[in-house]
Parts: structure tokens; sequence; C-alpha cells
């Protein structure tokens, strides 16, 4: 499978696009997710093995220079993962109701009438972004990845 589109960058306070290109061979546990980014006409890759992505961002949040953030629903503090099963470019955004645990992930969406309006792209983008961090709680193992 392969994702094309673009993913945003934060350099320096100044919000930027570049191309992006995100490849998985199978819907498998052991399936290795590559993501491709050009910046600055260099690539950089990012390498994970979670089919919800998470690890594969982490990783290439790490190899992107230090003034480099990445900007995007999966590093978003309100972007969450299905608690009933992982799939490849789908987080759920979170930004109305505060999540605390994954029962209240599991309590929100049992609430939900339509689903479809909280889906969101992995590199999905939205003025209501805010970065991850120790002190929230985000069902999103994005910023455990990126911390170890």
């Amino acid at each position: 499978m392969e994702y094309r589109g673009t993913l945003n960058l934060v350099v320096s306070d100044k919000l930027i696009s570049i191309p992006v290109v995100i490849t998985h061979k199978e819907l498998d546990v052991d399936a290795e997710i590559i993501i491709k980014a050009l910046y600055l006409e260099k690539e950089y890759l990012g390498k994970g093995k979670s089919l919800d992505w998470a690890d594969a961002f982490a990783d290439l949040q790490k190899t992107l220079p230090h003034n480099v953030k990445i900007q995007c629903c999966m590093t978003c503090k309100h972007g969450t993962l299905c608690p009933y099963g992982n799939l490849p470019n789908y987080i759920l955004c979170s930004q109305a109701v505060m999540i605390n645990s994954k029962d209240d992930v599991i309590d929100w969406l049992a609430e939900m009438t339509d689903v479809k309006e909280i889906e969101k792209s992995a590199c999905g983008y939205c003025e209501k972004f805010e970065f991850s961090n120790e002190n929230d709680y985000t069902y999103n193992d994005y910023f455990y990845y990126l911390k170890h």
C-alpha cells in the first residue's frame, strides 16, 4: 500500500508543506512502514512496524533537524487512535472532548452517532493543532515512541 501526499512541518515558527510517501507491504503486525519526506532537497526516512504509523512518524521526527517539527494529526494531542484496532492513516480527532484514559475513548466513541465527523488522516492538519506533551493524556503512542 502507498500513501502520497503532503506533510506539514514547523520550521522556525513558519508552517511549510512538504511531499511525503508512506509505504507498507501488508496489513500485518510485522510489516515495515516507511515514511519518505523531502525537505530542502534531502530525503528523510522514518521507519516503523505499527499499523497506525505512530512509530514511523516518531522515527521520522528523530531524523529531521532539531528546529523542524512535524505538525499533523498524528503528532497532535487530539490525535486519538482507535481502541478497537489500528488501521493505516486512520486517526480520530478528540479536540471536542476530554480524554484521560482508554475507557474515556471507548465511552466517547460509544456515544458517537457518526464517527465520520471525527475521522482524520494521520498527515492531516487543522487550526486547532496542539503538540503532544507529557502532561496531557493522548490515546496515541507517537509521543511514547518519540521519547524512547
